[in-house]
């Protein structure tokens, strides 16, 4: 993937994009997202065997993933999924097409009241 179209291009197994502090109900992504800062947080993983797949989700449900030496934390306004593969592309668990894709952000485009 790319992030803002800049290099270096990113080969991570696999991608979760995010705006907001929390991925599901309550598995802490990172302190510094933020739904009205402009940016998508993009969290990369870059192993694929089963031993590190269950150590990532261990460190989503416990809040320390980022801190992990083989998971990437970026933000951008842009994230472009590039073709490699036939690769499904997940919105909130539902699937919604293949890579390639562009995930951007409109910046206040919703406004939220508690």
């Amino acid at each position: 993937f790319l992030l803002d179209d800049k290099p270096p291009i990113h080969t991570d197994y696999i991608v979760i994009i995010s705006n907001g502090k929390y991925y599901s109900s309550n598995m802490f992504i990172s302190d510094k997202a933020s739904p009205n800062d402009g940016l998508l947080d993009v969290i990369g993983f870059q192993k694929r065997n089963s031993l590190s797949i269950l150590r990532y989700i261990w460190e989503l449900k416990g809040g320390n993933l980022t801190e992990l030496p083989d998971v990437e934390y970026f933000q951008a306004q842009n994230i472009r999924l590039l073709p490699h593969g036939h690769h499904k592309i997940h919105l909130d668990g539902e699937p919604i097409g293949y890579t390639p894709a562009l995930v951007s952000v409109a910046p206040s485009a919703i406004r939220i009241v508690c």
